[in-house]
This record gives C-alpha cells, structure tokens and sequence, in this order.
C-alpha cells in the first residue's frame, strides 16, 4: 500500500507541483502546472502520467511559506488496482484539493481587503472593516499575524491591532503580539511596545525573552543606553533569566555608547550567573577593553577565549589588532596577525588596512607599501582605503607627488576615490607649502563632479590662513556659505586670526559679528584678536566698545585685561587706560602687580605723579607692589610684560 497525498495549490505561487520525494537522484522529479488565479485548470496532466507516479511514489503539491499550517489529507489507494478505481481515487482527490485551494483563496482574499482598506483615511469605516465586524468568527489570529506582517506603517498596524483585540469573539495570540512589537521597536516606537508587553503580563501570557532582547536592541541603537538597562532590570524582575543572547544584547548597547564601566560590571554579572559566553560576547568585551586603553587584558581575554574552546572570528582579531595599531604597538599587532593565521583565520580587507595604518602611523611607509602590494597574493583584494592609509602616510613624510600616483593607480583599477582620499592629499600639499597644488586638486574635484565635505573645507580654509593666503580663504568662505555648510568655530577663529595678522581689521570685525550671529559670544581669545587688530589700526574708538562688550559677555582673563591696557598706553590713550584700571579694580580686583606696573610706567614718563601716587598707594593696600615707585622714577626691576 502506498499514501497518495492531495495536491496543495499555492495561490501565492500560481503553480501545483508534482514530485518524487524518495527519488535516487540527487534532484527531485519535479513536473508543474501553472494555473490561472487560483483556479484548477481544465487541461491536467494525462492519467497515464499521473498512473505511472502514483505507482512509485506520494503525490504532493508544494505550497508557498505562507502556508505552514496548510493540511495534507491522506487517501489510501492500491496500486495494483483496476484503471477504474484509480480514476475514482484521483477525481476524488481533485475535488478535496479544489475545496482547499478555495478555502486558502478566501484567506489571501480577506487578508488583501483588510491591508488595502489600512492605506484609507478612516479605515474603520470602510465596507470591507465594517462588513468583517459583522462577521466577527471570519476574523482568526492567522489573519490578523498576516496582516500585520504586510503593514509598513507602525502606527496603521497599531491601530489595527487595537482594534481586532476589541472585537468580543477574537483574542490576539503570542505570535501576533510579538509582531506588533518587533514592528513598534523597528519604527522606533519603544514605549507603545513596552505598554504590548504589559498588555501581554497583564493578559497571562508568557512574555519570551526574545522580545526583550528586541527592545534592549532598539533603545541601544538609540542611545538610549539608560532605558536598554531599565528593560534588562524589567526582565530580571518578572523573573526571566538573561540568557546569552540577551546579555551580548546589553553589552553591545553599552560598549557602543561607551558605558564601559557598566559594560564590564554586566560581564562580571554574567560570569556569576555561569551564563555560556559565545564569540560575540568575547568580541564586545574585548572591544571595551581596548576603548578602556587596557591592551593587555585584552590580550589575556583572546587566550581566555582560546583556552575555552571558543572560536575567535575575524572580527575579534581585528578589533584588537586595530586598538594596537591606533596606539603604535605594532610588534604586538604582528604577534595577534600570526596568531590569526596560525588559527586558521583568514584576514580580510579591514585587517590589512588596519596594519597599513598602524605603519604608517609609526612612519615605515615603505613597508605600508609593501602590505599594499602583496595583499593580492594573499586573497585579499584592496580598496580605497587601503590605497588612502598609504596616501596619507606618504603625504606626512613629504611624498605627496607619489600619493598623488598612488590615488591615479587606485582610479586605474576601478576604485572610485573617497573625500578621504582627497582630504589626505589636501594635508599632504599644505604641510609641504603647496597652496597652489592644493588649490588645483580642489578645482579638479569640482570638474569630476566630486562635492567636498565639510572636512574638505575646513582643511581647505586652515591650509591657506597658515600659508596666508587670505583672499582665497574669504572667497572659499563665502563658496561654502553658498553651498549650505556652516564652518565650525576653530576653523572661523583661525581664519579671523589670518585676517588680524594680515591687519585687515574691517573683514575680521566682519568675521567676528558674523561668529556672533552664529552664536560665538564668549570667546575671550577671539575678541582680544579683534580688539588688538582695531588697537594696530588706530581704531581705538571700536576697540574701546569690543573691550567692553567683551566684559559685559563674559569677563576676560587678566592676560587680556594686561594687553589692552598696555595697548592704550603704546597708542597714548592714557586716560583710557586709567578708566580701565579703575573698572579692574572696582569690578573684583582682578588687577595684579604687571597692571599697575604698566599704568604706572606711563604715568611717571608723563609726569602725572600725582595720578602714580593714589594707583601706588591703592597697590601697596592690596598688599601688590609695583615695579615702579613714582615718588623717585625709579624700576626696583626689570619691567616685565606678563606674569
């Protein structure tokens, strides 16, 4: 006797299969008919087909993944029965298999109508919605779990979840509730999955410890770490054990926003708790090590690793190898990339650009360039990065022109060059004084159609304020205003500082209301930049006001305090400078020994001694005595400029 199974149409597929399971051969005997809609066709297989595989094997069609809970009705049937009786049995089978297809057409039908009615305004409303809720039975939880499983929209699937939970003869199942929450915690939508989660406690449902792993993940990508840690406390409340997946969770949420002191105080918790650690568990803590600058732990927990059974990956190796070629200990990188071959772990990419980086941190370029070129001979094909490190490191020893071959080679083996790529060149050019080939490159970027960044610019700007080269530096400042980027502070203060030394006072006070607006009030260095450049160019008026608006803002050390008055007096704003050693002494007595040294000096050459006398006697109140006695003119030592 043989089972004769009946066929199960795929309405996702269109197609009914017939196969050989217990076939020899490597591949099943597979014969298919597509059908139309989900309709059985009028033309089937010729019975003597159909008589010759019945007598050899099961009959079975192949449905779609959807169908996992499609049912196999069994026939049983003789094969060496009369053409008769099997005709009967196959028209029997037929029908029973038409009756399911229809059933699973009226599935995917109602699961179609509901997802379209959830793209409408007002969905409830709709015929179909209103209609299905008055055919309350017809709703199941495989409907709802499919439908849930099209939606796109978080908060259209919320909805809907709430509202088939209302209706009186339908009760959500774990598997629905579990997909509404991976839905909310991939939108984002973190506390409506923690109140599902409380709606599952409260309703008596086993709550799976992989949901909680699922929100710890999400606020970790978040960084969020606080609210992670409170879901992982939450679960160890309602008396879940943390298993390994949900520890790795939390630790990687930790070591990723750099909580590395929690992150090791959970590793000690998980070795209490004898939880089994995987190679993710290793990776992570050794990852936190090495940010913790603890190279030799590090070390110690890859053997730890080995001496477990635990297999190192390539991800593992090349988290420390990187941290100790960030650092320059490049022996010891050596000794971790043996220990990786030896371990039959093949580096990759990453790996190697990491080893061409720490050399050229260390300064052997040459040997960089031969981990370049022998990469291809160790299956290992270099990227753009790869050629970049060494770009960069030739660029920091002067060998720009051949960084500039090196990325020309790069582009002739079909990589496309990085900003990166571009910014190692810029530096390389600005540390050799080449301003001018910088600017070239910048040009040519702009004919490939290459958009600089942010990192561009600055380097730009930095690059022609060192090398003073002013007016490209404010027509490329306005280039970039143009094109939406702002410059950062340092990058301003230092083109500020260029146009002070180059004494075009009217673009640095330009400039420097221009950092105002952007909201740089309190720089103290910047406005003694500004207030000095005005001082050189005889206008003390405006720097009188800056000094002023400086104090108001925020009060500037006494080193500023110092230069301005000692400014006054150079340019013969005597009296000036007495109301400004009068507004240091009322306003918290910041004035020291070298303030009224200066202010006494100038008075003395001016014979304003009786002025020198009231400052002098203020001073030796203070318990300050000045350099200069005015009473005989005479420097008890040598001036000196500043503390």
């Amino acid at each position: 006797m043989a089972t004769v199974h009946a066929f199960i149409f795929s309405r996702v597929e269109n197609v009914y299969t017939i196969c050989n399971p217990s076939s020899k051969s490597s591949r099943r005997t597979r014969k298919t008919v597509r059908l139309v809609g989900a309709k059985i066709p009028n033309v089937l297989p010729s019975f003597p087909v159909v008589d010759s595989i019945c007598r050899s094997t099961s009959i079975r069609c192949i449905m779609g993944e959807r169908l996992k809970q499609g049912r196999e009705l069994e026939l049983e049937d003789t094969l060496l029965c009369r053409e008769e009786d099997r005709r009967k049995i196959f028209s029997e089978k037929m029908t029973a298999a038409k009756s399911l297809v229809r059933g699973r057409s009226e599935f995917w039908d109602l699961v179609d109508q509901i997802s379209t009615s959830l793209h409408r305004e007002h969905w409830e409303e709709t015929s179909e919605i209103t209609k299905l809720r008055s055919m309350k039975k017809d709703l199941k939880a495989d409907v709802v779990l499919e439908v849930l499983k099209l939606q796109t929209n978080a908060k259209k699937a919320l909805e809907f979840f709430h509202w088939a939970g209302k209706l009186e003869e339908y009760e959500h199942h774990s598997d629905s509730y579990l997909s509404i929450i991976v839905i909310l915690s991939s939108s984002n939508m973190l506390d409506a999955a923690q109140a599902i989660i409380e709606q599952m406690n409260n309703n008596g449902l086993q709550i799976d410890s992989g949901i909680f792993a699922v929100l710890m993940k999400c606020y970790g990508d978040l960084g969020k770490t606080r609210e992670a840690l409170d879901v992982f406390d939450s679960m160890k409340t309602k008396g879940y054990v943390p298993g390994t997946n949900s520890y790795n969770t939390i630790l990687v949420a930790l070591v990723r926003a750099k909580e590395l002191e929690m992150a090791e105080s959970i590793y000690v918790e998980m070795l209490g708790y004898r939880v089994n650690m995987n190679t993710l568990t290793f990776t992570t803590m050794i990852h936190c090590l090495c940010l913790r600058n603890k190279l030799e732990e590090a070390k110690g927990m890859l053997e730890n690793m080995l001496d477990q059974g635990s297999s190192p990956d390539v991800v593992t190796y090349t988290t420390l190898i990187s941290s100790l070629c960030k650092r320059g200990k490049m022996s010891q990188a050596f000794d971790i990339f043996g220990k990786m071959q030896e371990q039959g772990c093949s580096p990759n990419v990453i790996t190697y650009n990491f080893m061409i980086y720490g050399l050229c941190f260390v300064g052997k370029v040459e040997a960089a360039i031969v981990w370049l070129q022998k990469m291809p001979s160790k299956g290992c094909t270099p990227n753009i990065y790869s050629y970049t490190c060494v770009m960069d490191g030739l660029g920091k020893v002067g060998r720009t022109n051949e960084a500039k071959q090196l990325l020309s080679e790069a582009i002739g083996k079909g990589l496309a060059p990085t900003l990166v790529s571009y910014n190692a060149l810029f530096h390389g050019y600005f540390r050799e004084g080449r301003p001018d080939d910088a600017l070239d490159l910048f040009d040519e970027m702009s004919r490939k159609g290459i958009r600089p960044n942010k990192v561009s610019y600055t380097t730009l700007i930095h690059g022609l304020v060192k090398w003073r080269r002013i007016p490209e530096a404010l027509r490329l400042q306005d280039a970039i205003e143009l094109k939406g980027y702002k410059l950062d502070f340092p990058t301003l203060k230092a083109l500020l500082q260029g146009l002070c030394k180059e004494g075009s006072h009217k673009n640095a006070c330009r400039l420097f209301r221009k950092m105002q607006e952007m909201g740089h009030l309190h720089d103290s260095e910047a406005y003694y930049m500004v207030i000095n450049a005005n001082l050189l160019a005889g206008e003390m008026e405006e720097a009188l006001i800056l000094f002023y608006e400086l104090v108001r803002n925020n009060p500037p050390n006494l080193l500023v305090y110092n230069k301005v008055l000692q400014d006054f007096c150079i340019n013969e704003r005597l009296d000036d400078a007495i109301h400004l050693l009068k507004f240091m002494i009322e306003n918290g007595g910041v004035a020291n020994v070298t303030s009224y040294s200066i202010l006494l000096k100038e008075l003395c050459k001016e014979d304003r001694g009786d002025v020198a006398r009231q400052f002098y006697a203020t001073a030796l109140k203070r318990g300050l005595f000045p350099y200069y006695n005015p009473d005989n003119h005479v420097c008890r030592r040598k001036f000196i400029e500043s503390d």
